[in-house]
């Protein structure tokens, strides 16, 4: 079986909610694309399951040791978010207060990890309209005129 589009995770999701549990699962820990790991915590995460909740709570318990993928914890804390289970509630909570509280940005650590660079970029500089010619953007301006610059 080849890697499974977003598409075929949402719509087995929706039609076969069990079965697509037991399908994502394994996906999870097992597939070799990062894109298919990360739309299938996406998924999970909408699915109201047991085992969802139980898979959660596992690897929610691997992110203080740093067994769970650093390229997927964004991924999973977004879905654990979602949940209303109190073991997977509990270990969110827990794994969130375990931060110091010296470090401001140990909350958002996550998002450090597991983007696509191409995507990222083509996102935002495809959605920038072009400058007029011969117009600067501000950053250029600004450091055109910075006394402390370089």
């Amino acid at each position: 079986a080849g890697e499974s589009t977003p598409a075929d995770l949402e719509q087995l999701a929706q039609r076969h909610p069990q079965r697509a549990a037991a399908r994502l699962i394994p996906l999870v820990e097992t597939s070799r694309s990062l894109a298919e790991r990360q739309q299938a915590l996406a998924t999970l995460g909408t699915l109201r399951d047991a085992r969802v909740d139980e898979a959660l709570a596992v690897w929610l318990d691997q992110l203080p040791s740093g067994d769970f993928p650093e390229t997927l914890q964004l991924d999973l804390l977004q879905a654990a978010a979602g949940r209303s289970d109190p073991d997977v509630t509990g270990k969110l909570a827990a794994y969130k207060n375990s931060f110091p509280s010296e470090d401001s940005l140990a909350a958002y650590r996550a998002a450090l990890h597991g983007g696509d660079y191409e995507r990222g970029r083509d996102l935002f500089i495809g959605t920038m309209p072009p400058l007029p010619s011969g117009e600067k953007s501000r950053r250029h301006r600004r450091a055109a005129t910075d006394p402390c610059r370089d």
